[in-house]
């Protein structure tokens, strides 16, 4: 745990101090830094190796952005989550089609879906047409809608807020089960299906 806690240290000394950095930045520099030179074949060093951006929409609420705020204290180190909205809000708008898969509810589930009524009130306004249709949609979260917060919204409930349009119900998958005891079986069924 030491050992991890100075390599930590070390990745986080090595970001450009008094320069703005969203959460898809961190992830992407802490797992180049951490994860043995893109050896590790999990979920961050595969995304990494894939040039995949992986964003954490609520990092104030978790204990890297815990360790991050403590850090940047002392290190200038600004973490600004708009420029997390502006590279998925670009990235999206290159997509024709597109699919959600969530783990847990509230932001995460949120924080993807919202982009959809965000991009279409830009077409209204311009000739261009960035909104990529939903095909798809599977969140995994144990909490149901009859406790009526915000975890519990499903994706169906989304159609109501104009979150996804021509998207048929039953391709908004709800799993009522804690995510880390569902997916990964689910993503060794990808993987299986994957390599075949």
């Amino acid at each position: 745990l030491e050992i991890l806690e100075r390599r930590a240290r070390r990745a986080f000394s090595s970001l450009k101090p008094n320069s703005g950095i969203g959460s898809y930045e961190l992830i992407r520099h802490l797992s180049k830094c951490l994860l043995n030179s893109g050896k590790n074949i999990g979920l961050l060093g595969t995304a990494f190796k894939k040039n995949v951006d992986v964003f954490v929409p609520a990092l104030t609420d978790s204990e890297l952005g815990l360790y991050l705020f403590d850090f940047s204290k002392s290190h200038k180190i600004n973490y600004d989550p708009l420029r997390d909205v502006s590279r998925f809000a670009d990235w999206m708008a290159t997509r024709k089609e597109i699919a959600f898969l969530t783990i847990g509810g509230g932001v995460p589930r949120n924080w993807g879906q919202q982009m959809i009524p965000y991009l279409r009130a830009l077409d209204r306004n311009s000739r261009s047409k960035k909104t990529p249709r939903v095909v798809a949609a599977v969140r995994i979260c144990p909490d149901p809608p009859h406790y009526g917060h915000l975890s519990g919204s499903t994706y169906a409930e989304g159609i109501s807020w104009g979150k996804f349009n021509n998207v048929q119900k039953e391709k908004l998958v709800e799993v009522y089960a804690d995510a880390t005891a569902v997916f990964p079986f689910l993503a060794k069924a990808m993987l299986d299906f994957h390599l075949g």
